[in-house]
């Protein structure tokens, strides 16, 4: 940060937004102190979940635990929000978790509102969106945090997952 500041004012150009993008699980136990010095975060949920998990998502052997909802990597992306949101700064989600009904509902009660993805799936999320309120979805996060295993997190993902999501995830 300090070197691209400094190069900003050699420049005498305004500084750039600075962000960090959570991808290590390591980062969570100091997202407090990143909060201070970042000026927003991207959440890359694709490797955050293998890297919190310890699943390498693209071998066949273990692809199957590789499990987005594991109720550490939702409790750790709460807390990453929760962190952001207390020092005012913009948190973004992107990766497949993104443009999942089942997980939009979680990531908008948690408080995330900025989400990149494929243009192709903008007309079904902005439907989903659109027919649920902040209270709604912050009640099913609640539920989803709440929730000790794999298992029941499974069952209450139910309440907004479409067909295709309930069995390619």
């Amino acid at each position: 940060r300090s070197v691209v500041l400094e190069c900003a004012a050699e420049l005498e150009a305004p500084a750039p937004q600075l962000g960090t993008m959570v991808e290590l699980p390591a980062v969570v136990e100091i997202i407090d102190d990143l909060a201070r010095n970042a000026d927003f975060f991207s959440i890359g949920t694709n490797d955050f979940v293998q890297y919190m998990l310890g699943v390498d998502r693209g071998n066949e052997k273990v692809a199957s635990f590789y499990i987005p909802h594991h109720p550490a990597v939702l409790r750790s992306l709460k807390r990453i929000a929760a962190a952001a949101q207390a020092a005012g700064k913009e948190i973004a989600v992107c990766g497949e978790m993104a443009h999942q009904r089942r997980y939009m509902a979680f990531l908008l009660g948690i408080g995330i509102r900025v989400f990149s993805m494929d243009a192709g799936y903008l007309p079904e999320i902005q439907d989903f969106v659109s027919g649920i309120t902040v209270q709604e979805a912050q009640s099913y996060a609640a539920g989803l945090l709440a929730a000790a295993s794999v298992a029941e997190v499974t069952q209450g993902l139910a309440r907004y997952s479409s067909d295709t999501e309930a069995t390619s995830v």
